[in-house]
């Protein structure tokens, strides 16, 4: 088992660096410019920006109007919609979404319960479906009407085939659904994935009901995980990732965008010791091509305090996500908001 682990590791590896090599420009180490945009703040649309990272040829930025932090410039749509259905992508689904993944089912399934809560029964939408898990349990256990839209080919065509779902390829605005349809719209790990996070909101506008509930989960680049490792972050990713959201910032473009924030979730549920040691001195994220520098030394001596300090580490794992969720700093946060 681990063997397979392994080589299904290299293999994704080995097709990122693939990837990295036809967008990136030797000369510059930058991306190519044939192939890429640069963007105003897709959130308040200011000019102004400053550099914040560097990683595999991609630039991260951050507002100097609204502090929004988001990939500038980045690969054109063409490219990009190649990348979700080239050969990085689909290894990757094969694992996440195409074999057993506890953890992502029950988080979408205690989502779900906290959602029924707020309302019962009526129309539910999914922006970026994958294999349908949510939308199934939504169906099946909660009796909502659901429908998906999803850009994966392979996995939308699973859902269609598989679980006999109302899914479309492609995007929300492709769908073309009619105004002030659905009572729910939810979005987990997708927003950040969004190139222009204002319009997609609009639309979703357009196709609730007025009262309805919105629902968002994406990484909190406030995290505190964030602070400490920075563009180590497995979310911190070009080739998908466009936007890094704060509280401030989804609250505010929530706002821009007609809809009232009524409740925000925050957890960290990869704030570990062991996940810290490997973003430093590890092997890099199965997102990024190679290792960042690292100011610390991986000497013999150190590796063997690490060693020493893996023994006691269930109460140090216990005690960092708790820290960290007290100072409202978590990875992940779920915002739940309602169409004014």
């Amino acid at each position: 088992m681990r063997q397979s682990v392994n080589d299904h590791s290299r293999k994704l590896h080995d097709l990122l660096v693939d990837e990295y090599n036809k967008v990136v420009d030797t000369s510059t180490g930058l991306l190519k410019k044939e192939i890429s945009e640069f963007t105003d703040c897709p959130l308040c649309a200011s000019k102004n920006f400053r550099n914040l990272w560097i990683k595999d040829g991609f630039t991260y930025v951050k507002c100097q109007n609204c502090e929004f932090v988001y990939l500038n410039p980045r690969l054109n749509e063409d490219v990009t919609l190649e990348f979700y259905n080239g050969a990085w992508t689909n290894c990757y689904n094969q694992t996440k979404f195409f074999s057993s993944n506890d953890s992502d089912d029950r988080i979408n399934f205690r989502n779900l319960v906290e959602i029924s809560r707020i309302v019962r029964s009526g129309k539910l939408l999914e922006v970026g479906c994958a294999t349908g898990y949510f939308l199934q349990a939504a169906r099946d256990r909660f009796g909502f009407d659901v429908f998906g839209v999803e850009p994966n080919a392979e996995t939308s065509r699973f859902c269609r085939e598989e679980r006999h779902l109302k899914v479309t390829t492609g995007t929300l605005e492709g769908a073309d659904f009619p105004e002030s349809f659905f009572d729910v719209v939810y979005m987990r790990d997708v927003f950040e994935h969004i190139r222009e996070p204002r319009q997609l909101l609009e639309e979703i506008r357009r196709v609730m009901k007025r009262g309805g509930l919105i629902v968002v989960e994406v990484p909190n680049v406030d995290g505190l995980i964030y602070k400490l490792v920075g563009k180590r972050h497995v979310c911190v990713f070009g080739f998908e990732h466009f936007n890094f959201f704060s509280r401030k910032s989804l609250e505010y473009v929530f706002k821009e965008t007609g809809f009232k924030t009524i409740q925000v979730k925050m957890e960290s549920r990869d704030f570990t010791f062991l996940r810290l040691v490997n973003y430093f001195w590890g092997k890099p994220a199965f997102t990024a091509v190679s290792a960042p520098a690292t100011n610390v030394p991986d000497t013999v001596g150190f590796r063997g305090v690490i060693s020493v300090i893996r023994k006691f580490i269930s109460p140090i794992d216990w005690a960092l996500p708790r820290f960290a969720d007290a100072l409202k700093r978590g990875s992940v946060m779920t915002v739940y908001a309602i169409r004014s």
